[in-house]
């Protein structure tokens, strides 16, 4: 017969052992969070800072080629646009993404 202690885990035997992962981890985080996001010289935001929440309108249609039906969602806050086709598998598949800020600061060519 085992005693009740060997049926748990080793790492449960030795409570000192979590504890003290526990703190460590706690320290990480508590260092990422006080650390913050960095601005860069100019005191504009950095490259890597977060997205800002989305605000999304969903439009559906027919793609240019074949039946599959296509739908695209823009972003407006973020100022994206993807395009998804539904195939006849029953699934999603990207098939376009535009920056619409990028397309709105770009020069009109013929």
């Amino acid at each position: 017969m085992s005693s009740p202690d060997s049926s748990k885990p080793a790492l449960y035997r030795r409570p000192a052992v979590v504890v003290g992962a526990n703190l460590a981890l706690l320290t990480m985080l508590a260092l990422l969070v006080m650390a913050g996001n960095p601005a860069d010289a100019s005191g504009a935001a950095s490259a890597n800072a977060p997205r800002a929440r989305g605000e999304y309108t969903m439009l559906a249609g027919k793609g240019g080629s074949g039946s599959a039906s296509t739908v695209y969602i823009i972003d407006g806050a973020n100022s994206e646009m993807v395009s998804l086709r539904y195939d006849p598998r029953n699934h999603f598949a990207v098939s376009g993404y535009r920056s619409l800020e990028a397309d709105a600061k770009a020069t009109p060519q013929r």
